[in-house]
């Protein structure tokens, strides 16, 4: 177990979401007949044992309830995009959360 703590401070910090990534998204859902919404998330991150564990978030006025959302295996948060923007158009704060080695975090998959 030390050895599995000790590793996660040499992971380094997530990378954001780049712009060619948004874009491409913002491509998607206009392919949909959706909306563009990449650029309506703020990138952050949190401290956890260690790591910092990336997060896509979108802030809504008014807000009656705030959901963190965690994707499927090696997917990133934005992937579920409009169903998170759809949340927030009902009123409620999402945070889509990539645990260690997942979506948007780099490192060891599953770690």
């Amino acid at each position: 177990m030390a050895s599995h703590l000790s590793m996660l401070g040499r992971l380094g910090p997530p990378p954001r979401a780049t712009e060619t990534v948004r874009q491409h998204l913002d491509a998607l859902a206009r392919a949909r007949g959706s909306a563009p919404w990449a650029a309506r998330f703020r990138s952050d991150t949190v401290a956890s044992v260690g790591a910092q564990l990336h997060l896509d978030v979108l802030a809504c006025d008014g807000a009656r309830a705030c959901v963190v959302f965690m994707p499927g295996t090696n997917a990133y948060a934005l992937l579920y995009g409009e169903f998170l923007v759809a949340l927030a158009e009902q009123g409620v704060h999402v945070v889509g959360f990539e645990p260690r080695g997942q979506g948007g975090r780099r490192g060891v998959c599953g770690r």
